[in-house]
């Protein structure tokens, strides 16, 4: 993700209104996250694969850090969360050491495309939530993560992949978001020397969430343009009513891949 791009991400979470919009969406699942990921569907993943107190985790493209603290609290592992923004980055180490959870929880500011200030071999586990929009290499993004595996460790994403062709109004209607086609995926993972685990379709939940996500902002509508200003609060509104439209019609489905590292 670029510093500008960052800058909008940061502004854009720490919105009061957006804020209140994820409260809604999430409902009893909130835990201070700006995804749609649900902490319950992270957590499933993560004891699947048998996450314990032994292992250590990186989350990729962590935000405020809110979904890594409460893993570090519900595991007792080891996180480390990266992302571009060092204000969100400094919010998520107060965050750590108000909960208690300093000596077991870390957050660096870098580029996950990159990942230059984190050594090589040292996670169990790499959580990415959506980061992969901002992608734009995505054999050589996939090659870095391998990286900062240990050999057998497993990486788990979720992502919303492309299924069909958009329209031109469609692509504009989504402002910019960029969506990785399904079969590209996959064999760039099995390119990265990754043995594909289980791809679970989880369209379901996503559009339940977007139901919730929609009408809570005609809730807030009044909200939405008077905090955000004309201009950007209907991009917003139109962007995510385009979003669970796609999902509606299974061109784009929210898939969670989990793939372990091989030797």
């Amino acid at each position: 993700m670029s510093h500008l791009l960052a800058k909008e991400y940061y502004s854009y979470h720490r919105s009061d209104v957006m804020l209140e919009l994820a409260k809604l969406a999430h409902g009893n699942d909130y835990c201070g996250q700006s995804s749609s990921a649900t902490l319950g569907e992270i957590e499933e993943q993560l004891n699947y694969f048998g996450v314990n107190f032994n292992s250590t985790l990186l989350d990729l493209g962590c935000g405020n850090g809110s979904i890594t603290l409460a893993l570090a609290r519900k595991y007792n592992c080891r996180v480390t969360g990266v992302d571009v923004s060092e204000k969100l980055i400094s919010l998520a180490n107060e965050q750590a050491i108000k909960l208690n959870l300093g000596h077991q929880a870390h957050f660096i500011a870098s580029d996950f495309t990159t990942l230059l200030e984190v050594p090589p071999r040292q996670f169990d586990f790499l959580l990415s939530i959506g980061s992969l929009y901002w992608c734009a290499n995505l054999g050589q993004l996939l090659s870095v993560w391998r990286d900062r595996l240990k050999t057998g460790g497993t990486l788990i994403i979720f992502l919303n992949m492309q299924y069909s062709p958009l329209s031109k109004q469609e692509g504009q209607a989504i402002d910019g978001t960029t969506f990785i086609e399904a079969e590209e995926m996959l064999k760039e993972l099995e390119s990265a020397n990754f043995r594909i685990l289980n791809p679970t379709d989880n369209t379901p939940t996503y559009i339940e969430w977007l139901n919730r996500w929609c009408g809570s902002m005609e809730q807030l509508n009044f909200r939405i343009h008077q905090e955000l200003g004309e201009e950007r609060a209907n991009k917003i509104i139109t962007r995510f009513r385009t979003y669970l439209d796609l999902a509606r019609n299974d061109k784009v489905k929210r898939i969670i891949v989990a793939a372990s590292k091989l030797g």
